[in-house]
């Protein structure tokens, strides 16, 4: 893994309540992850936006985001669910009667097979296609239109750098993409025309989803479920055990449709220090509905008496971030578990231990790897880089 040097830093307002104390996250910049290493970065917490990988501090923020995942195979469709797909797939294929979806089981009642539904869906004018994230005018032109219509954006807030920075750069390296794997975007057509899109990651264990865009003109469709509903099929095609829908939000109206996957779980604030680091919903929403309190974990937790920074001075390290390691935990060699990448002539790179390093360096260099390994993990950190 390549990474330029990570960073604790507090937003003035957040982006879903409108700012009542902040958003708060460590973060930093990817230039090469395998796919392996994002699927253990996603289940530390972190979460992607482009090249940029960020871990949110639960504690420490207004709106907590906690991870949220769908075991794929024990997915249960709602009748709410049932009858949105359906609808969804007689509109594109009128001979569509949701009878192939159900199974018939003796002394039981009809059982919905979420997986033929979608794919006895797609006929000569409606097809799904899946293709490396990458830009195109006509994508391009339909996010346009969605960003303008439904989230009420500027046409410069949703140009073609936003675009690709957002929803096609991506950190995977080349060597890891292909056969069903790595930053896609999962294309709708209809009558030949591109009618929405789904971005998506396509990890070893999961598909986890990263943005959906879809035609205004499709909105009485409920576009969004068909998506989640195609998504997860997908994921059941590709035999991954899980569907993972980026964050949940306990008091972000805009994020309830995702507990309405069951069995959805999330990931515990202190999964460091738990044996069940995925927990059902609703042991969280129980507490939530109870008590008001946003950060919840089930893991007791007491009053670290261990108060040695160890020296650094650091933000992340102060803040306390669930799920970081503190200084105290660290172990003494963990300086030379990262290497540190820099520029030389003719705009090359020199990776080099920390050792090499300018004294006057060192403070700083020691402060970055340790920060990056307590939010990384120790296996996940050793042998990576940091790109100055």
């Amino acid at each position: 893994m390549i990474v330029s040097p990570g960073s604790y830093h507090s937003k003035s307002s957040c982006g879903y309540c409108g700012g009542k104390k902040s958003s708060k996250s460590y973060g930093f910049l990817a230039y090469s992850v395998t796919l392996q290493e994002y699927q253990d970065l996603i289940d530390r917490g972190f979460r992607r936006s482009g090249t940029y990988i960020y871990k949110p501090d639960l504690r420490g923020a207004c709106c907590p985001q906690y991870t949220i995942r769908l075991p794929v195979d024990h997915f249960s469709p709602t009748k709410e669910h049932r009858q949105c797909i359906n609808r969804f797939c007689r509109s594109v294929n009128p001979t569509h009667d949701g009878q192939g979806s159900k199974v018939k089981t003796k002394g039981k009642k009809n059982h919905f097979d979420l997986l033929e539904t979608v794919q006895n869906a797609e006929n000569e004018k409606f097809k799904t296609v899946i293709e490396p994230a990458s830009f195109s005018s006509e994508k391009h032109k339909l996010y346009q239109k969605y960003q303008m219509s439904v989230h009420g954006d500027d046409e410069y807030e949703c140009d073609e750098e936003q675009f690709t920075r957002f929803l096609c750069d991506n950190p995977f390296s080349d060597e890891d993409v292909g056969n069903n794997r790595g930053a896609v975007h999962q294309l709708y057509y209809y009558e030949g025309k591109l009618i929405a899109f789904g971005v998506l990651d396509l990890l070893p264990l999961c598909v986890s989803s990263v943005y959906f865009i879809w035609d205004p003109e499709w909105a009485k469709l409920s576009m969004g479920k068909v998506a989640s509903l195609q998504e997860i099929s997908l994921a059941k095609s590709l035999k991954l055990p899980y569907y993972y829908m980026g964050f949940y939000i306990f008091s972000c109206p805009k994020m309830s449709y995702k507990g309405q996957y069951h069995p959805s779980e999330l990931l515990d604030p202190q999964f460091n220090s738990s044996k069940e680091p995925w927990l059902p919903l609703e042991r969280f929403k129980k507490v939530y509905e109870e008590t008001g309190k946003e950060y919840i974990t089930f893991v007791e937790e007491q009053e670290d008496a261990n108060t040695d920074n160890k020296g650094i001075d650091s933000d992340l390290f102060k803040a306390r971030v669930p799920g970081v390691l503190r200084p105290h935990q660290l172990k003494p060699d963990t300086h030379r578990y990262v290497l540190f990448s820099l520029p030389v002539m003719d705009g090359q790179n020199m990776v080099v231990p920390i050792e090499a390093l300018a004294p006057e360096g060192l403070g700083v260099a020691k402060r970055l790897i340790a920060e990056f390994v307590a939010a990384v993990g120790t296996d996940l950190a050793k042998d990576s880089v940091i790109q100055v």
